[in-house]
Order: C-alpha cells, then structure tokens, then sequence
C-alpha cells in the first residue's frame, strides 16, 4: 500500500452471508407440513423476497434466500434436512442532481446546445487520381 493511502481504498465489503440449518417433519399430524415448509422456502427464493433473520447472536436484515438445499431423511416419513444460504442485499439512494435545458447561466449557457437535425449527407466525389491510390492500397478490389 502506498504511503499515505486511505486504507479504505484497499478494503473490500462484502455482504454479510449466513447459513441456517434445520430439521423439520410432519411428526404424527398426518399433514405435508414439511413439504409446505419447503415450498414457502423455494418461493422466497423465486421472489427474492427480502427477509429479516433473527438467530440467537444476531439480526440480519435485508437478507435474500440465494441457496436452497433439502436433504430428505429416510426411514422417517416426511422428514426433512434443510440448508438455506442466504445473503445480504445492500440499498443505495440514488440522487439526480443538474439543471433543466435553459437553466444555465453566463459561461456554461454557451457551451450548451440543443438538438441538432444533421439531416442528409452528400457524399463527396472521389477523383481518378483518388481512386487509382485507393484501388492500388485495397489490391485492385
């Protein structure tokens, strides 16, 4: 790093990434909980809905579902393993700043024109001497 750097110009943010594992079954209510759990899963994901993740360290918020990976246990009947990845989405306000067509004073109002109707080009006549330097460079195309 160059002396006297800003050691902020080095540094790269990325989004915060988090991982959440867990189980899940229709344990005995005899409905497709687990199933319905998923798919609530995979249209999040779909959606890129944005969501807030509470764990027992920390709140994310502004998190999006990037990954979405079940592992089906068996012998157990409904039961599910899921792993879902998820990501950070960083906002930004964006600011239009200028001056309307017109607005511009003293030196800047001369440098700025309006549209322009370029309208049709003549084309311009080559002459034989013209021509046979560009038949000779082009190889007699």
């Amino acid at each position: 790093m160059e002396s006297g750097a800003a050691v902020t110009d080095h540094v790269i943010q990325n989004p915060d990434e988090l991982t959440v594992t867990f189980s899940m079954s229709n344990a005995g209510d005899g409905t497709n909980a687990a199933r319905d759990v998923f798919e609530s899963f995979k249209k999040m994901k779909e959606e890129a809905r944005l969501l807030e993740v509470e764990t027992e360290h920390a709140l994310y918020r502004d998190m999006v579902i990037v990954s979405l990976s079940p592992l089906h246990s068996a012998p157990f009947k409904g039961a599910q393993q899921c792993t879902l990845g998820l990501q950070k989405i960083s906002r930004v306000q964006l600011t239009v700043v200028g001056r309307e067509d017109g607005d511009l004073e003293g030196e800047a109002g001369k440098t700025h024109s309006g549209e322009v109707e370029g309208g049709q080009q003549e084309p311009k006549v080559v002459d034989d001497a013209r021509s046979a330097k560009l038949k000779k460079l082009l190889g007699g195309l």
